[in-house]
């Protein structure tokens, strides 16, 4: 994306891409301290180039979590509902949005959405369905989460992340610890 933008500065999907994987990198625990003034820096640069640009607005909404300003983190997630109903990262950001703010139902709602508009989001879903379950203390939904998405990625580093969780959860710290073991040692950063 880096090089996308040198080609041509005013290419704002670019921009806007190059603020995602700064933004992913926080998500998947593999950041670095200034990555989200990274992203910021970069959505600003799409959104001044086309301000209606659906992937920087939406991911301006993890950027305004970050900075605890959780009120236009939901304005912003619920425009974009109203504009784009069919976009999975608008769900993925709703119930973000509703898991932080304890509004469960409403997060499972979102992340049901997701896989419906497409089932190749299973993985993402289950490891988030699973994590408000464990919130819930409802363990053995958390658990059918977690094996529907190790059916498709079974090593996945958050499905066993939060596999271990839930086994902790449960007493089973030695199994916890071995999976926590694995996953870091698969997984450095």
């Amino acid at each position: 994306f880096e090089r996308a933008i040198e080609l041509d500065p005013n290419f704002a999907l670019a921009h806007s891409a190059l603020g995602s994987c700064y933004v992913t990198r926080v998500l998947k625990g593999l950041g670095e301290a200034n990555d989200h003034d990274k992203a910021q820096a970069a959505f600003n640069k799409a959104l001044a180039l086309d301000p209606k640009l659906l992937e920087a607005r939406m991911q301006m909404i993890f950027i305004y979590l970050s900075r605890g300003e959780k009120p236009k983190a939901r304005t912003e997630v619920e425009l974009l509902r109203e504009e784009y109903p069919n976009d999975v990262g608008v769900h993925f950001a709703r119930g973000v949005v509703a898991r932080l703010d304890s509004d469960y139902e409403r997060a499972l709602r979102s992340f049901d959405r997701m896989v419906r508009l497409n089932p190749g989001e299973v993985v993402v879903t289950s490891y988030n369905r699973a994590r408000i379950f464990m919130y819930q203390r409802r363990f053995d939904e958390a658990l059918a989460e977690l094996e529907r998405g190790a059916e498709t990625e079974p090593d996945h580093p958050m499905i066993q992340t939060f596999r271990a969780r839930l086994l902790y959860y449960r007493g089973q710290i030695d199994e916890a610890t071995r999976i926590i073991e694995e996953v870091l040692e698969r997984n450095p950063r």
